[in-house]
């Protein structure tokens, strides 16, 4: 395939320079001034004489000779193009990509709304199937950074528990770091939330049901995740209501 590109483009060069030479002595031939006009202003000397003289077959057949040759060359540099996409193709889906060097012992966390990321534990633990996405997909980072976006992947798929986990071990590599901290207390801020959200969401499950003391100890557990909560308070006052009536 490379003699070919090769070949047409020395093809389309050859035709191009018989082309341009043979303008440029028959210019000279019709005279000196359009000779020197199309020697040292190739392309508006080239321009000017061609238009005028364009009724004469030598001229025709000149740049008739140079187009052929242009459009020689530019299917040449096409197909190198394309020759050096598909060969480069070729290389990225055969090469067998690194390892790394890092073997990281994965498992996947029970908590509710579970994901496929996976936080590093013994292998006492290891257990009989691999995670999807884990820490080993960050294999060529250092420890901090590993668990850092792992963290912010989980956070992003609301799995906050792995995330925590995740920051607090961030933590640990590198204590003090203030990006560690600001994940961890965001990510146990909405663990509270959810916390309260879902404790909040049971009491009034428990109060449409008329299980009173039930729900009362959701709403006063709500209350202790967020200290003040109008919503919470209101809740407790009316249950209270029902028992006390």
């Amino acid at each position: 395939m490379e003699i070919w590109v090769i070949s047409l483009f020395l093809i389309g060069l050859g035709l191009a320079g018989f082309g341009a030479i043979w303008t440029l002595v028959i210019s000279f031939g019709e005279s000196i001034f359009w000779g020197i006009s199309y020697l040292f202003l190739p392309f508006i000397g080239a321009l000017l004489f061609i238009s005028i003289k364009w009724n004469k077959r030598s001229v025709k057949m000149s740049l008739f000779s140079q187009l052929v040759g242009i459009i020689f060359m530019g299917i040449s540099a096409i197909l190198a193009i394309l020759q050096n996409w598909s060969f480069q193709n070729i290389i990225a889906h055969w090469t067998p990509k690194e390892k790394s060097e890092t073997s990281v012992t994965q498992v996947r966390l029970n908590y509710p709304k579970q994901t496929a990321l996976s936080v590093e534990v013994s292998p006492e633990t290891q257990p009989p199937y691999e995670p999807s996405i884990s820490l080993r997909s960050y294999g060529s980072r250092s420890q901090f950074k590993r668990y850092m976006e792992v963290g912010y992947h989980a956070f992003d798929l609301e799995d906050y528990h792995t995330a925590l986990i995740n920051f607090e071990q961030a933590l640990k590599e590198q204590p003090g770091n203030t990006y560690a901290k600001k994940a961890v207390e965001n990510t146990q801020q909405r663990i509270q939330q959810g916390s309260y959200t879902q404790l909040m969401n049971a009491g009034y499950q428990a109060f449409d049901r008329q299980d009173y003391a039930i729900a009362l100890e959701y709403f006063q557990t709500a209350l202790e995740h967020r200290p003040g909560d109008s919503y919470a308070l209101k809740a407790i006052d009316n249950t209270q209501r029902k028992l006390n009536p």
